[in-house]
């Protein structure tokens, strides 16, 4: 678990504060770090969040909102792909001080199996929000000169325009948490007081019209009537931005990228030191040494498949779900076959016969589904591709003479037979995913947005 967080004191009343964090149609003019933001501030829903980390790519993610108290606390939280490989959760919380001062802490508490893979993301997203902060107080400063034509006008008079936000909750005085109690410490008298507010960030909605000014009626000129249904490109206070509905999750897919680019590194050099130990042990070792590290290597080598078969299923899934399916799945079934058979190992003191080619199975045939999907996507280069599609079509074909006789692809020439599969692996993929990360898609082979829409 990491955290990180940024402290600065503000000349402002918290809910001015508060009003400038969520006027988010103009956030983009001011906001170094978090260039948009699109959603209903509800707990319970999702939002869309596009920042710009110092010396990193824009990243676009969908966290969910956790913790709503106006002019006290905002709280998302975000993950990548399945909860607990790599969960943030970010937090805006206000702390009032004297004299009409705010302290605002930006905070951000990262966990998940990932975290030793995140690299310079940590200490760019602490710049990220030291930098937000420090143009904050810069445009409450900025604000104050406009309001008043001075620098000593009272920063507590500076209110965000009353259409960035819609607060249809309770009063803020009758605000409650967890425990039931309100903000000020007292039990509410209602109880369908909810507690949060819902706040919902979008522009003002269009008034009806006014019917005995002798305004048109409804459906009187329908095609102005329709145009009504999609966003004005020229209302700035539309929170939504640029955002494109076809626009993939870039923070899930760079991340994933590395990631799958470390696993595939990781799974490969912990299965051949573990099958090294445990192929010695099964050709001449003594059984009151059983290869114990060696079947601990190959389950890690397991975690690992697994891992990539659950991180790169949300990215195939967008070129054929039905096909995209079989990976994870033969990857979990590979995991399996492999544990079984370490078991077997520790317990009995013997190797299942021909272990590694039972493996290789649902090895060659997840590959093939991988190097198929990357292939007709053009995620990767397809020479990229096409090298895996050959290296698992030549594994696979190795089996079936391994258990036929006629080759041992576990000594001398037969070990060739590996060594297409293991540049794809070992050098090709993992090499581009860590460099480069997945492709834009071509347009015959497009992929829609594999995040979850609310």
């Amino acid at each position: 678990m990491e955290h990180i967080e940024a402290r600065i004191d503000l000349p402002a009343e918290p809910s001015v504060v508060w009003k400038q964090l969520i006027d988010t149609a103009s956030m983009a003019s001011w906001n170094p770090f978090i260039t948009s933001m699109s959603g209903v501030l509800a707990v319970g829903e999702r939002l869309q969040v596009r920042i710009a980390p110092a010396g990193g790519r824009a990243l676009t993610f969908k966290p969910r909102v956790t913790i709503v108290q106006p002019d006290q606390r905002l709280e998302w939280l975000g993950t990548m792909g399945i909860p607990g490989l790599f969960d943030g959760r970010h937090s805006f919380t206000l702390i009032p001080l004297e004299q009409g001062r705010t302290r605002l802490v930006q905070a951000e508490t990262f966990s998940g199996a990932l975290i030793p893979f995140t690299g310079k993301l940590l200490q760019r997203t602490e710049a990220g929000f030291q930098a937000m902060n420090t143009a904050l107080l810069t445009r409450l400063k900025v604000a104050a000169v406009k309001v008043s034509g001075t620098e000593g006008v009272d920063l507590a008079s500076i209110h965000a325009p009353e259409r960035a936000v819609t607060i249809d909750g309770p009063p803020v005085g009758f605000l409650q948490n967890d425990r039931n109690e309100s903000v000020d410490g007292s039990t509410p008298q209602d109880p369908i007081l909810d507690n949060t507010a819902n706040i919902r960030l979008n522009t003002s909605a269009p008034r009806p019209p006014d019917r005995s000014s002798g305004a048109p009626r409804p459906h009187q000129y329908p095609d102005r009537d329709k145009d009504r249904r999609t966003p004005d490109p020229r209302n700035n206070q539309s929170i939504s931005g640029s955002t494109n509905q076809r626009e993939v999750n870039a923070m899930s897919r760079r991340m994933v990228a590395i990631i799958v680019g470390a696993l595939f590194v990781v799974q490969m050099i912990t299965a051949v030191i573990g099958n090294s130990l445990i192929q010695s042990f099964g050709d001449g070792g003594t059984a009151t040494a059983p290869p114990t590290i060696g079947v601990l290597l190959m389950l890690c080598s397991g975690l690992a498949v697994v891992g990539i078969g659950l991180l790169m299923y949300p990215v195939l899934k967008t070129v054929k779900r039905e096909l995209a399916l079989w990976y994870p799945i033969l990857r979990i079934v590979e995991f399996i076959v492999s544990t079984v058979g370490g078991i077997y190992l520790l317990t009995q003191l013997h190797v299942v016969p021909n272990q590694m080619l039972w493996v290789y199975i649902p090895t060659g045939l997840g590959g093939l589904v991988l190097c198929y999907l990357l292939y007709v996507s053009r995620l990767v280069p397809r020479p990229i591709a096409v090298t895996g599609l050959f290296g698992y079509l030549l594994l696979s074909l190795g089996v079936l003479l391994d258990l036929l006789g006629v080759v041992d692809m576990n000594a001398g020439p037969g070990q060739l037979i590996l060594l297409p599969g293991g540049l794809f692996e070992v050098v090709l993929l993992p090499v581009w995913l860590i460099a480069k990360g997945f492709n834009s898609p071509s347009p015959r082979g497009q992929l829609k947005p594999y995040a979850v829409t609310p």
